[in-house]
């Protein structure tokens, strides 16, 4: 605002030019948008504000135009706040003190933004991570931990569901805001506190249960559904077998519990007396693990196995998921992994010095499980970002007119070549370079070296 006061060129140069470029359209099927340009939006609150009323007054005369109403509806909305007169009534005893009340929209828009930092931008941010074992090029190609990182996901949002929130750090501009809303006495009914702090406590509980039904519905419901209902896809259909590419111990204690339920026997009855798979009977092994998901200089993510596997076990019958080709083909080699001792070092497909020793002493090669994660879960997108990556292949290789299956099986071929080869490319061209930061400028191929 004070270079707009001033007439300052130079401050006005920075602020249209260097202060926020490429700022996203906020669509809210786009999750990432939304949040920032919310963040935008909260921190310049006040210069947002005066310019909207800039707009509205030099546009007087224009009451029909698009951008007349855009500004008109923008202050509405961020004037909306409860009305003091009908809150000094309800204030307690005498205490009918006139406070400054921030607006509703305000107070919503931090709270979106400290769910974003506390949760939402972590978690979902590594849909669109490419996996380290798989290459640079594997965006959104994470299946192999996305079981694991359900559960984590799982347990960070029922801790902030049951209150967790009112001592998370994100949370504190929220808190701080909504204590300055007026509280109505007792004995009020709350349905008329229209926008006061009894209106943002319903608000923060309808929010957690829906955001708690939605993740339970479209997120964890792919890894396993306990107890699924007949017309529902079974647990063989989902991604919990996934877990054999995941983290060493998590694998070793999946493969375990399947181990454990062959040498059970099929036979044993399982149900309750409904009827409903009560879940087998397996102690897993106790023990704290960091999840490595290639999230840079981001806090670690520690979990327990145990708490883990109760979770994405439960309500799953192990003797179904037996029965999948990609756990009865390699039986050998899992249970290899499930009966190393808890007190050594889990077998890692990916590193082949934890590799087991076989009866004949002879080193186990573990190269064929290795092929099948590689053949049968890395190409497996758990995010559009898979999709999204290649989408830009579709116009050219539809211009025979063929149909959209066969163009999406062409575009997904073309791309996958011309990407690999494109990243071969771009190497061989820093190498050609002698110091790093000629490298570093090299970020792909261009002219005639790319396809």
């Amino acid at each position: 605002m004070a270079a707009i006061e001033e007439g300052d060129e130079e401050k006005l140069h920075v602020m249209l030019n260097e202060n926020y470029k490429n700022v996203p359209d906020p669509v809210f099927s786009r999750w990432t948008s939304v949040i920032k340009t919310l963040k935008v939006f909260i921190k310049n609150w006040t210069s947002i504000y005066f310019l909207a009323v800039t707009v509205k007054q030099s546009t007087l005369k224009q009451k029909s135009s698009l951008l007349a109403s855009y500004a008109n509806s923008l202050i509405g909305h961020m004037n909306t706040r409860p009305s003091q007169e009908k809150y000094n009534i309800l204030l307690d005893g005498d205490n009918t003190e006139q406070k400054e009340i921030p607006p509703t929209l305000y107070a919503q828009g931090q709270w979106i933004l400290a769910i974003g930092a506390s949760f939402f931008e972590r978690h979902f941010g590594f849909m669109m991570h490419y996996d380290k074992k798989f290459g640079k090029d594997s965006y959104g190609h994470v299946a192999r931990l996305y079981p694991e990182r359900v559960y984590a996901m799982h347990r960070d949002l029922k801790k902030l569901a049951e209150g967790g929130w009112k001592e998370d750090p994100n949370f504190a501009g929220y808190r701080e805001t909504v204590a300055k809303f007026p509280e109505a006495a007792d004995g009020f009914n709350d349905e008329i506190i229209d926008g006061g702090r009894a209106f943002f406590a319903n608000a923060e509980r309808v929010f957690f249960d829906n955001f708690k039904s939605q993740f339970t519905k479209h997120v964890a419901s792919c890894v396993r559904i306990p107890n699924p209902p007949p017309k529902v896809a079974p647990n063989t259909a989902r991604l919990l077998p996934y877990m054999i590419g995941g983290h060493p111990d998590l694998a070793r204690e999946f493969a375990s519990w399947l181990f454990a339920a062959e040498e059970h026997g099929e036979g044993v009855d399982a149900c309750d007396d409904g009827g409903v798979y009560d879940g087998f009977q397996h102690q897993f092994g106790k023990k704290e693990i960091v999840l490595d998901h290639n999230e840079g200089d981001l806090p670690p993510i520690k979990i327990k196995t145990d708490e883990c596997m109760e979770y994405l076990t439960s309500g799953v019958d192990p003797f179904e998921i037996l029965k999948i080709p990609l756990i009865a083909d390699n039986k050998t080699l899992l249970w290899r992994i499930a009966t190393v001792s808890p007190d050594a070092t889990a077998v890692d497909i990916f590193d082949d010095k934890t590799w087991t020793v076989g009866h004949d002493g002879s080193k186990h090669d573990f190269v064929t499980l290795l092929d099948e994660v590689h053949k049968r879960i890395a190409p497996h997108c758990t995010h559009g970002q898979g999709v999204e990556n290649h989408v830009q292949a579709a116009g050219f290789v539809r211009k025979t007119n063929v149909g959209e299956e066969r163009g999406s099986h062409r575009g997904t071929a073309n791309s996958y070549i011309s990407r690999r080869f494109n990243m071969i490319t771009t190497l061989k061209l820093k190498a050609k370079k002698s110091t790093k930061e000629e490298k570093d400028k090299i970020q792909r191929p261009w002219g005639s070296t790319r396809i």
